[in-house]
């Protein structure tokens, strides 16, 4: 009897350590920074998974990235996720230890802002289109219901729908530090709350969503006005763009 009790508890020692010792690990995952490129001085992205969204990639399927200032960083979608954001937000701090001033999406699509609450502080301003915070009222609750089915209530427990505290109609010029960032807001096209952002120290334009590269484009609000954005970009004088034309 006392050798039984003893193999019992021997065997539930070893499955406590199996535990701790998967939860470490997958928090090692979770924690791990993304891979960036840097496109241009200053100027960093992280490609997203051209998938869908699923559990095993946790919802890391958009392009993202950052742009360093003198003074300050600005921030250029967050991710899919909380647990993205967080890789997201390791992956910047090895890179620069400036203060993260602006968090901009440049739509309402999860797949860029589901990350915004890992970089939620006081001393961040998140940057939207105009019409951003109405376009999170109206579908937040729908799409943390139809993302907690395709990603898990671990992931989706932690996302919080964060609107934009300072907001784009036309165009906005952010202040970096000897970097200056122009953030333009968009007619109807892709959604009815799409943003670019371009750097002009480095001539990047970031499109955001509005286009495409080796996707099918998803068309969330106006067909011609997606076209109309088409043009405006084919004629705008930059010299590269996000996503990119092909790997640097």
């Amino acid at each position: 009897m006392l050798h039984c009790k003893i193999d019992a508890l021997v065997y539930l020692a070893r499955a406590c350590i199996l535990r701790i010792a998967l939860c470490v690990a997958a928090s090692a995952t979770q924690a791990e920074p993304l891979a960036l490129k840097e496109i241009a001085p200053g100027i960093f992205a992280h490609e997203g998974l051209i998938e869908l969204t699923s559990p095993a990639n946790a919802g890391a399927i958009a392009n993202v990235g950052f742009i360093v200032g003198d003074d300050a960083v600005a921030v250029i979608d967050t991710g899919g996720s909380v647990r993205e954001g967080r890789q997201f937000a390791a992956a910047i701090a090895r890179v620069t230890n400036k203060p993260i001033r602006y968090v901009i999406n440049t739509h309402v699509h999860p797949d860029h802002l589901f990350g915004n609450a890992a970089f939620d502080s006081p001393r961040v301003t998140f940057v939207g289109h105009a019409n951003l915070p109405r376009a999170l009222a109206s579908r937040g609750a729908f799409y943390l219901s139809s993302f907690r089915r395709m990603l898990g209530d671990e992931v989706i427990d932690e996302v919080r729908i964060i609107p934009p505290t300072l907001t784009v109609q036309g165009e906005t010029v952010l202040d970096l530090g000897h970097r200056e960032i122009v953030l333009k807001a968009w007619p109807p096209a892709h959604t009815d709350c799409d943003l670019t952002v371009f750097d002009e120290t480095s001539g990047t334009l970031w499109t955001g969503d509005l286009l495409f590269r080796e996707r099918i484009p998803v068309l969330d609000a106006s067909a011609i006005g997606w076209l109309s954005a088409i043009v405006a970009l084919a004629l705008f004088l930059f010299a590269r763009w996000l996503p990119p034309d092909k790997p640097n």
